[in-house]
């Protein structure tokens, strides 16, 4: 009774439906019949075309009649269709949803990459000409494809290169301590740039308040003495003075005045700047090969880059005749501003975008498959239409507007998502984006997602206009067969679809699953110290005030240091030891895992020049050296394996010496003891040969070293007085190594004011966790991880759901097939395996097609991978079990719903 009653309710079902569109049906063909009807009833002829004529007179406006008409028939035809597909898509809202679902994941996706990549183009940079702008920088003979910086020598030539450039300058960066003179506040440490004076007119910008640099201000062998600030130091240190000009402050101890105020908007390769300085070039520093500056000039109008790129070639090569020892094998190369600026973030984006770009064909696919199953079940309706007078074009253009409507409503829900993100994203930007001033969901980039948008209706809609447009549905009302062959043909265009996710989805997995696992072994690396509770901050004095250039040595400039550096970061580590609340204190020059040390040659004392694994041909080998106080490895939690650590007596008055990692001892004394060896660095003729004292374990330089590196550490009160450029800088800085239980907060205004006690001029910067700069040299990983794992599994999503409709349609396709084996007789076992057959082929025609777009684009990644290779066999692996698996769990559940098929049933009902 219940299977009859069922049977009576879907019959009445149908019956309404069929009711309802013959309805619409009827509503429109009258209406065309209508319009028809009313232009032969006007001219009271037969004959349309003549009473036209007779009754305007002249073919002009018949013809402007007949466009009008035209016009509005087919603007009324869209609106027909419009509204039939509104009606038709919400009674299928499921269907509706996961199309537009799937459209607007795909959309948000690519439209939040592409304003990122709208962000860093030339136009973004907010510089007088920018499409002229270019970036110079050299080239190091063992990394044909890295930038360096520019030595203040070879930007001199530059400078004589009128043909090619009508503007140059150079820029470099500084950090100073300022205490404003009569203001009564502590000293802080600013981070600054040193402009050469025409660099202001190469980027076309002007002070918001004063001017900037004169040349005379500028010139080679003066002092400065006068500043511009930003606007944020201007309004947050020195309240927003309306009369800033010409106020003295001072900087690191000396007066300078303050000559203008930049706007709020510019800024030069960093956000944090606070003050801009003329370059102090010294005639030693005119003989100096230290690659210090950024270089930046304007190109005339009739040269091209490539023009300029030949020229600085020929440059390049005259630099290395003239001076082999420091110009052998270095080159010059000469970029945009946009590509020197954003460069490194664009290879990112452009990765990004690519994986964004085959989500959006996954879901194309997707949608696809799903229109093509929701056409078959419309046959009898586009049958009916087509008996009824309409032509193939107007079923086709029936079914293109039902995917533009799709695809249009998922383009506005995926800008809408973009915007979201990328506010959230801006709000909290990390350090990759920082380049990045401004993104903002402009007319380019609504554009770009209309054009996606389009595109992508067109793209999934294409596939059942094609199918329908092969076959006669009028040959099929009338109980012929011409659809024999489309459920095959439909099937293999699924098929088609499917096999294309699958690919498309484990390109993007294994791109995820390298980056996270990249990511984790980064995480879980040894780095040969506690970087748990221990804080830190840095103190740097003036350079002007403790160095005199003195001569050459090794081709550089040679310092004469003053003493009071070491002696006062001593005082300050003396201090901070007797703290109450911290339990250690050290000091060093650079802090652990920042990713920079200074290198020097080295030799073996009592052994040959050329002596060790890395000596060749005559010349010493290199090795990381660090300036330290006593009691510093065991505040940073670095075992000392054999030896003693340095004392308050290793001054220059006792023996020098020296404690080394466990790299250099293995390297260089593989088969003996090097406790009581000793060492001499090569840096200036003043320097003593170093008795090691001590063996300690091996530290990173940074979170992306892949090995470490030998290392020597130095006691900081037993340097030498002589030492040479660009090593000097370091004996004017000093990192402090807190090891504490105590929060920062409690812990901060303590440590400022015992550091104020010592010397209130000494400001102290960089403060906090070393956890925290720790996790900030893998945030871009990080970010890497989190959005190419967000689109593998939208991808995945679609993809298994691509799998699920054409599995599920396939089973009801093959009802009465499944029925009869079943009613034979035919195991469940069977049956399933029969059902999940058709998804083994997907995986094993779409997984070596994905195995191989894998291979090729994986290669971008490099710059993001940590010991992990792009070829890496146990994330292939992984990705292929976990693809496969969910796709085969995906095609059991409709291989299950075979199972409790009753035959009976199905057979009686077919």
């Amino acid at each position: 009774m219940f299977d009859g009653l069922n049977r009576l309710r879907l019959r009445l079902r149908a019956f309404f439906h069929r009711r309802r569109l013959e309805k619409d049906l009827e509503d429109e063909f009258a209406f065309h019949r209508a319009m028809r009807e009313e232009a032969l009833r006007s001219s009271g002829v037969k004959n349309a075309e003549t009473a036209s004529r007779r009754q305007f007179g002249n073919e002009t406006r018949f013809r402007e009649q007949c466009r009008e008409l035209w016009r509005f028939t087919l603007l009324d035809q869209l609106w027909i269709d419009l509204r039939y597909v509104s009606r038709s898509l919400s009674k299928t809202w499921v269907f509706t949803a996961g199309a537009i679902l799937s459209v607007a994941l795909a959309i948000a996706a690519n439209t939040t990459v592409f304003s990122l990549l709208q962000a860093t183009l030339v136009n973004s940079l907010k510089f007088k000409d920018p499409d002229r702008l270019v970036m110079i920088s050299t080239i190091p003979p063992e990394s044909p494809e890295a930038n360096e910086f520019v030595a203040i020598p070879e930007y001199v030539a530059l400078t004589q290169e009128t043909e090619l450039f009508d503007r140059i300058g150079a820029m470099s960066r500084r950090s100073s301590n300022l205490g404003v003179a009569d203001d009564g506040l502590p000293a802080d440490r600013l981070d600054g740039q040193l402009f050469t004076a025409p660099m202001f007119n190469v980027l076309g910008v002007q002070p918001e308040v004063g001017r900037v640099f004169t040349p005379a201000e500028s010139a080679i062998g003066v002092p400065p003495t006068v500043m511009l600030i930003s606007h944020r130091l201007w309004q947050s240190r020195l309240g927003g003075d309306p009369n800033i000009a010409d106020k003295t402050v001072l900087l690191d101890g000396t007066a300078t005045r303050i000559i203008g105020v930049m706007p709020p908007s510019f800024r030069f390769l960093d956000q944090q700047t606070d003050f801009w300085r003329p370059a102090p070039f010294t005639p030693f520093q005119l003989r100096a090969s230290t690659r210090i500056l950024t270089v930046v000039a304007h190109l005339n109008a009739d040269v091209s880059i490539q023009q300029a790129q030949d020229q600085l070639n020929r440059l390049a090569a005259g630099f290395a005749r003239t001076d082999p020892d420091r110009n052998k094998g270095w080159g010059l190369r000469v970029r945009s501003l946009s590509a020197g600026y954003f460069g490194d973030l664009r290879q990112l984006l452009f990765v990004l975008q690519g994986s964004a770009a085959l989500v959006l064909l996954i879901a194309c696919a997707n949608v696809a498959g799903l229109t093509l199953i929701r056409t078959s079940a419309r046959y009898r309706e586009m049958a009916i239409r087509s008996s009824l007078g309409a032509d193939r074009l107007r079923i086709a253009r029936q079914c293109l507007t039902e995917s533009l409507v799709l695809s249009l409503t998922g383009g506005l829900v995926g800008v809408v998502l973009a915007w979201g993100t990328l506010t959230l994203l801006m709000a909290n930007r990390p350090m990759w984006l920082s380049l990045i001033d401004h993104v903002a969901i402009d007319s380019t980039v609504f554009a770009f997602a209309l054009v996606v948008s389009l595109a992508t209706g067109l793209a999934f809609g294409a596939a059942p206009v094609l199918h329908l447009a092969r076959h006669d549905l009028v040959g099929w009302m009338k109980g012929a067969t011409p659809f024999s062959g489309s459920g095959r043909d439909r099937q293999r265009i699924q098929r088609v679809l499917v096999t294309a996710q699958i690919a498309f989805t484990m390109m993007l997995l294994i791109g995820a699953g390298l980056v996270i696992k990249s990511f984790f072994r980064m995480q879980r690396a040894d780095l040969g110290f506690e970087p748990h509770g221990l804080v830190t901050f840095q103190t740097r004095l003036p350079a002007d005030q403790y160095f005199k250039q003195v001569g050459f040595a090794n081709g550089f400039p040679q310092l004469d240091v003053s003493p009071v550096p070491a002696t006062l970061f001593n005082r300050v580590f003396e201090r901070l030891q007797a703290l109450p609340h911290i339990d250690a204190a050290a000091g060093i020059n650079i802090p652990p895992l920042s990713g920079y040390a200074m290198e020097a040659p080295f030799s073996i004392y009592g052994q040959p020049t050329n002596a060790g694994p890395a000596g060749s041909e005559g010349k010493l080998p290199n090795v990381y050296f660090h300036f330290v106080t006593p009691n510093f490895f065991k505040t940073a939690g670095i075992p000392l394996i054999r030896g003693r650590d340095f004392t308050a007596d290793d001054t220059t008055e006792t023996p020098w010496v020296a404690i080394i990692n466990e790299s250099m001892a293995r390297r260089h004394w593989p088969r003996q003891d090097a406790i009581g060896q000793r060492v001499i660095l090569d840096i200036v003729h003043e320097e003593r040969p170093r008795q090691i004292v001590g063996i300690v374990g091996d530290t990173a330089l940074s979170r992306w070293d892949l090995a470490p590196s030998p290392m020597v550490y130095l006691p900081q009160l037993q340097l030498p007085q002589r030492y040479r450029v660009p090593y000097g800088q370091d004996r004017v800085t000093m990192t402090f190594l807190l090891r504490s239980n105590s929060s920062l907060d409690a812990l901060i205004p303590e440590v400022r004011r015992t550091v104020a006690e010592v010397d209130p001029t000494l400001a102290i910067a960089q403060v906090g966790m070393v956890e925290q700069y720790l996790g900030e040299q893998i945030e871009t990983p990080r970010y890497y991880m989190l959005v190419l794992g967000l689109l593998g599994a939208i991808a995945t999503i679609l993809s298994v759901l691509g799998v699920y409709g054409v599995v599920a349609y396939s089973v009801a396709q093959r009802g009465r097939e499944l029925a009869i084996r079943i009613a034979l007789g035919a195991r469940g076992r069977s049956i399933v395996s029969l059902v999940m057959r058709e998804t083994v082929l997907f995986i094993v025609v779409g997984m070596p097609i994905g195995f191989a777009g894998a291979l090729a684009l994986t290669r971008f990644l490099n710059t993001v991978l940590w010991q992990v290779t792009t070829t890496d066999t146990a994330v292939f692996a992984s990705i292929t079990l976990l693809l496969s698996t969910v796709a085969l769990i995906a095609t059991l559940i409709p291989a299950c719903r075979v199972l409790r098929l009753d035959p009976t049933s199905t057979l009686r009902a077919e």
